[in-house]
């Protein structure tokens, strides 16, 4: 397992390669663009050599995303959704949820993105993955 962390005055990003091919993206607290692409960057370098990974992006302690933020992980999903064949994400909050709705529609993912506000659910499905 690698793993990976940015921590800054208002959020906390973490990315980890949980078994081949899956990586996971925790975010905690309110993401105003400090980290500029540092996170992207970090996704990019725990992807396998070959083929597709699967996505999980756990943003259930996240409060809140700026439109800024929003729109460089919609840039970046839309120039990778090639890399990834699938990206589950959870939200709890409903400012978070909009928001990736939002990146999943423009970044056209309808059919590799999917939302998730029940966490028991996503578990599942990372640890599926993970095995």
């Amino acid at each position: 397992k690698l793993t990976a962390a940015l921590e800054g005055s208002s959020c906390k990003i973490s990315v980890d390669r949980v078994h081949d091919g899956v990586i996971l993206i925790s975010i905690d607290g309110h993401d105003v663009g400090e980290f500029g692409n540092a996170p992207m960057r970090l996704v990019d370098a725990l992807m396998p050599d070959a083929g597709t990974a699967k996505l999980f992006i756990d943003a259930r302690q996240a409060l809140g995303v700026t439109v800024g933020v929003s729109s460089a992980w919609a840039n970046w999903l839309a120039r990778s959704c090639h890399r990834f064949s699938h990206v589950h994400m959870l939200t709890s909050s409903r400012q978070v949820g909009v928001s990736a709705g939002f990146v999943r529609r423009f970044t056209e993912l309808q059919g590799q993105m999917y939302l998730y506000t029940d966490a028991s659910a996503f578990e599942r499905l990372l640890v599926q993955a993970a095995a």
